[in-house]
């Protein structure tokens, strides 16, 4: 009974935290500043803004826990983690995960001091802390649930990090660029549909690509927890139960402004590779560059008086 209000409340705290960052990524996205023209002329030059989008589902995901430990010696402490670990390992074979699908590192050992000192009026440690994480390899973010269960199961609370992981994305950045390319060159024809020729001119362009985890948004929800579980259940005690509905708490995706999406459909958390070109032309301006030039050579024609000291320190004009 007591397992499932605990794992019941983690959930509720794990939802409200959801809330409120969500709330604040989605508002930022929908009010935030975002370019309006993907096609511009301005007297003789023309800008085109291309933009690709690919979500890419990931391989698998890196679930980290950290699990904090207190003993009167290191070696009991050993013997708790190794113990922790062995019986974790064999729960997840429910879940299809082998032994190298877990990772146990110590990140911190303190010592714990009494405030009495021993005989010897010496301040000796009399019981020791360790910090442990727990990373999971797994496939498929739909048992994290699971994986959590399983953890909690075993006194492992908190989630600090989910790290997805793609194995290559060479075919993703080959379809980005080949697609970029494509709709841009359908812009340049638009461009001289309109009127602009591209010729006779000096073209310029900037390629810039980024990729956003959804661990950097909808999936930090879950990971900001700092003060999520405090280890007894009479602390929790401060839960909310008016039901409310949050509009904000949801997987969003920035498609702004795209060009074309790949697996625009997909509705799992996916990493999005982002490829953008800024293409540019500048025509040249022969009836200015002709212009110019006949005023060059009017202030050529005119005369100009050049003087000069002669030997007795007279000024006099040269004539040419």
């Amino acid at each position: 009974m007591k397992t499932k209000i605990t794992f019941l409340c983690v959930i509720i705290c794990i939802g409200l935290n959801a809330q409120i960052i969500n709330n604040a990524f989605n508002r930022s996205t929908e009010f935030g500043s975002n370019r309006k023209e993907s096609v511009s002329v301005s007297g003789n030059q023309l800008n085109i803004k291309t933009r690709v989008i690919f979500n890419a589902l990931p391989d698998g995901y890196h679930v980290t826990y950290t699990s904090t430990d207190i003993s009167s010696t290191i070696e009991d402490l050993e013997n708790k983690t190794t113990e922790k670990r062995n019986s974790i390992i064999k729960d997840l074979k429910k879940l299809k995960l082998q032994k190298n699908d877990v990772l146990v590192d110590v990140i911190g050992l303190d010592p714990i001091y009494s405030l009495t000192p021993d005989s010897a009026h010496l301040n000796k440690p009399s019981g020791y802390k360790s910090t442990h994480n727990f990373t999971f390899k797994i496939d498929d973010i739909s048992i994290i649930d699971q994986l959590s269960r399983v953890c909690f199961d075993h006194e492992i609370y908190d989630l600090i990090d989910i790290v997805p992981f793609i194995h290559s994305s060479k075919a993703i950045e080959d379809s980005l660029s080949s697609k970029a390319i494509e709709v841009l060159n359908d812009k340049k024809q638009l461009a001289r549909d309109i009127g602009f020729e591209i010729s006779d001119g000096k073209p310029f362009f900037e390629k810039r690509k980024n990729t956003i985890y959804p661990s950097e948004r909808y999936l930090k929800s879950y990971i900001n927890n700092a003060s999520l579980y405090k280890h007894h259940i009479a602390q929790n005690s401060s839960i909310s139960y008016n039901r409310r509905v949050e509009i904000d708490a949801y997987y969003n995706l920035d498609l702004r402004d795209a060009d074309f999406v790949f697996n625009a459909q997909e509705v799992k958390p996916v990493v999005q590779f982002i490829y953008e070109i800024d293409y540019g032309f500048v025509k040249r301006d022969r009836e200015e560059e002709a212009r110019l030039k006949e005023e060059r050579k009017e202030r050529a024609k005119e005369k100009k008086n050049i003087f000069i000291l002669d030997k007795n320190g007279k000024m006099r004009e040269v004539k040419f």
